[in-house]
């Protein structure tokens, strides 16, 4: 189904509240980091560095550069268009973002660096960054409150990125309009999930009331094979929102802590450990 003026005034009631919470400084900037939270699942500091909005941005709103990929480092290109007027819901992104990007990828990107001299300071350390990077693949991702660009841009754009790529898949794009952005805001029902986890050494089972807990230990390899099992529906009753693989700063550190030869074997008493809320619970 299409998007309505009614999926338009929930992504709005949902950019408002996300201004005040974070106190963004317009709704445009709050839609803009909102979309980078969510899409890339980063947490707030690392929103706000990738955002080069502003005078000098050379068409470019945002740059995320995620070295920990899984094959190759990936920099996101984000350019984003907020509309405030409920008048335009219905309209397409506007050609000129693409042409904007077209542009910044063709003296930006494809140049050497020597030739980029204009730009604002966070935009041309985004791009020492990139330069430095070992065979980088880009994402482009053009956010907007509206619906997608109508086809004959996107295919020119679309013959551009081919082009450029030369069949080594340098460029790929992503559009998120109205429709993404409902799936984003509204909850996929959640799944019932079964698991049998396997507990070592001593374990304390006691009640408290209505609520029942076990404690235990449960070595890594088995957590990280359910949480590769069972994919994010995992923490969806987690209050404090799923931050997403490795890349992110904090999974960086737990990482790299639980892989140190010596600090590893010290994890389970330099952490307080993981809480896990089901309906019903057994064990032999």
């Amino acid at each position: 189904m299409e998007p309505t003026i009614l999926t338009f005034r929930l992504v709005k009631s949902e950019i408002d509240k996300y201004k005040d919470e974070n106190k963004s400084t317009t709704h445009a900037r709050a839609f803009l980091e909102y979309v980078i939270e969510k899409t890339l699942e980063l947490n707030r500091d690392e929103v706000v560095e990738s955002i080069i909005d502003g005078s000098g941005d050379r068409g470019i709103d945002a740059i995320y550069i995620d070295e920990d990929s899984d094959d190759r480092p990936v920099v996101y290109l984000v350019q984003s268009k907020y509309y405030e007027s409920e008048e335009k819901f219905s309209r397409s992104l506007e050609g000129d973002a693409l042409s904007k990007m077209q542009h910044a990828i063709e003296n930006l990107i494809l140049k050497s660096p020597k030739v980029i001299h204009n730009g604002n300071e966070f935009l041309l350390s985004k791009l020492r960054d990139i330069k430095a990077l070992s065979n980088p693949r880009f994402q482009i991702i053009f956010c907007s409150n509206s619906s997608e660009p109508a086809l004959d841009v996107k295919k020119q754009f679309a013959l551009f990125v081919e082009e450029v790529s030369q069949g080594q898949d340098f460029f790929r794009v992503d559009y998120i309009t109205l429709k993404k952005l409902n799936e984003l805001i509204t909850p996929v029902s959640s799944r019932q999930i079964n698991a049998n986890l396997q507990l070592s050494g001593q374990y304390f089972d006691w009640s408290l009331g209505e609520a029942r807990v076990v404690v235990g230990r449960i070595s890594g390899k088995e957590i990280a094979e359910l949480c590769r099992r069972e994919g994010k529906e995992l923490f969806d009753r987690n209050v404090r929102g799923y931050f997403g693989r490795k890349k992110n700063i904090v999974n960086k550190e737990i990482f790299k802590t639980a892989t140190d030869p010596i600090e590893g074997s010290r994890f389970f008493f330099l952490n307080n450990g993981i809480t896990t809320v089901c309906d019903t619970i057994s064990y032999l």
